[in-house]
């Protein structure tokens, strides 16, 4: 898919508790259209969220199977609360 989704997989073969993501905004930028806010690519040929969000979903059931949490602290994203669990750094780190 993706390199977000490669490095949940690099992450749990490291035997995480919880996996938190940050930065998985998996939408286009509201103002310019453009993804990664910075344009690397022309016309915007590989933006293909609408196939990797709907995976997050099996994701997180799967990683949960096995003893692993996957929590979503990205402030602004496109994937559903009811696939990928929400909270901030703060509340992960325990602060």
């Amino acid at each position: 898919g993706h390199g977000g989704y490669s490095g949940i997989n690099l992450a749990y073969h490291l035997r995480p508790a919880t996996i938190a993501l940050v930065g998985y905004d998996m939408q286009a930028h509201q103002s310019t259209g453009e993804h990664h806010f910075h344009g690397d690519e022309p016309n915007q040929r590989h933006l293909r969220y609408h196939l990797w969000i709907p995976r997050y979903a099996a994701l997180t059931h799967a990683l949960a199977a096995r003893g692993v949490r996957l929590i979503n602290c990205t402030r602004a994203t496109a994937i559903p609360a009811s696939d990928v669990p929400r909270a901030t750094l703060a509340e992960i780190l325990g602060e």
